[in-house]
C-alpha cells in the first residue's frame, strides 16, 4: 500500500513539473517594460552646460557682430549660417527618430494626454527659437534681417523662409504627440542603438547653437552680484529665462523624464539633472 501511493505520489509529481515544463514553453512570462530613464537627459545637460560656460559667448559675440555691423558684407558669417542651415534641416529627420526611441522607452508609462498641454507649450517656444535662429542663420549669410528703419518691410524671401519653418514645426508636432510606442518595433528601437547617438548629437548641437543666438545674446544685463538683494532677484529671472529657451530644445529628453517621475526622489533627480545646465548658464553671466 505504501509502495502504491508512493508510486503514485511521484507520477503526480513528475507529472506537475512536466505540465509546469510545457507551460513555460508555451506562454513565456512577459518581460517587464524598460523603466524610462534619467541618464539620457543628464548626458544632455551635462554637454549644454559645458557649452554654456566655454563656447556660447564666443558664439553669440560673433553673432552679436553681425548683428550690429554695417552692411552686409563685415556681419557675412558664412560659416555660421551653413551650420545653422544644416542642424535646423537635421532636426526634421533626428527629432522625429529621438522620439521614437522616447515613446518606445515610456509605452507603458504615459498616460493619455497628462503631459500633452506641457509638451504643446514647449511646442510653441521651440517654433519661436526656430524663426530667431532662421533670423540669425539669414543674418550670418550677410542678409540685412535687423534692420530697424522706420517703414521698412520685411523681405518676401523671409516671410517664405519663416512659413516654411511653422509648416516644419507642425509637422514635428504630430510625433512629439505621437503615443502608440507599443507598435514601434523593439528590434529597431530598444536600446542601445548607435544610430540613436546620432540624433543625439544633431539635437543638442541645435541646443547649444539655438542658446548662444536666443537667451545667450539677451543676457549681457550684470546680476549685480555686489548687491544681495538684487543679486538673488535677478538671478531668479535670468534662471526663468533660461529655462524658457532651455526646455523647448530638449522635448524628447523632457517626455521621458516626465513618464519616470512617480516620487519625491524621482522629482528631485530631475531637478539636479536640469542644474548641471541651469547653473553653468547663470555662472557665465557678467
Amino acid at each position: 500500500m505504501l509502495h502504491s501511493l508512493f508510486h503514485q505520489g511521484r507520477v503526480a509529481r513528475e507529472g506537475s513539473g512536466s505540465d509546469d515544463l510545457n507551460f513555460a514553453m508555451m506562454d513565456p512570462a512577459p518581460v517587464p517594460s524598460r523603466i524610462p530613464s534619467f541618464r539620457e537627459g543628464l548626458v544632455f545637460n551635462l554637454v549644454c552646460g559645458a557649452y554654456f560656460l566655454f563656447l556660447s559667448p564666443h558664439v553669440a559675440g560673433v553673432a552679436r557682430a553681425g548683428m550690429h555691423s554695417e552692411g552686409a558684407s563685415p556681419g557675412a558669417f558664412p560659416w555660421l549660417g551653413v551650420l545653422l542651415a544644416l542642424v535646423m534641416i537635421l532636426e526634421v529627420y533626428s527629432l522625429p527618430e529621438k522620439l521614437k526611441f522616447v515613446h518606445f522607452a515610456i509605452r507603458e508609462r504615459r498616460e493619455g494626454d497628462a503631459s500633452s498641454t506641457g509638451l504643446f507649450f514647449l511646442w510653441m517656444f521651440h517654433t519661436v527659437i526656430s524663426i530667431l535662429v532662421l533670423f540669425h542663420a539669414a543674418n550670418a549669410f550677410g542678409a540685412k534681417v535687423f534692420d530697424r528703419e522706420e517703414g521698412s518691410e520685411m523681405p518676401g524671401w523671409l516671410g517664405a523662409l519663416i512659413f516654411l519653418v511653422v509648416i516644419k514645426e507642425l509637422y514635428l508636432l504630430f510625433p512629439i504627440w505621437l503615443s502608440d510606442g507599443a507598435n514601434l518595433s523593439a528590434e529597431r528601437y530598444a536600446r542601445p542603438k548607435r544610430r540613436e547617438w546620432f540624433h543625439d548629437l544633431v539635437l543638442v548641437s541645435y541646443a547649444c547653437l539655438a542658446y548662444s543666438l536666443t537667451w545667450g545674446m539677451m543676457a549681457d544685463t550684470p546680476l549685480q552680484r555686489e548687491h544681495p538683494v538684487m543679486g538673488v532677484v535677478n538671478t531668479l529671472v535670468a534662471s526663468l529665462l533660461f529655462l524658457i529657451f532651455y526646455l523647448p530644445m530638449r522635448i524628447p529628453y523632457q517626455m521621458e523624464e516626465w513618464a519616470g517621475v512617480e516620487t519625491g526622489r524621482d522629482l528631485l533627480r530631475w531637478v539636479l539633472s536640469i542644474l548641471a545646465a541651469l547653473v553653468p548658464a547663470i555662472w557665465a553671466l557678467p
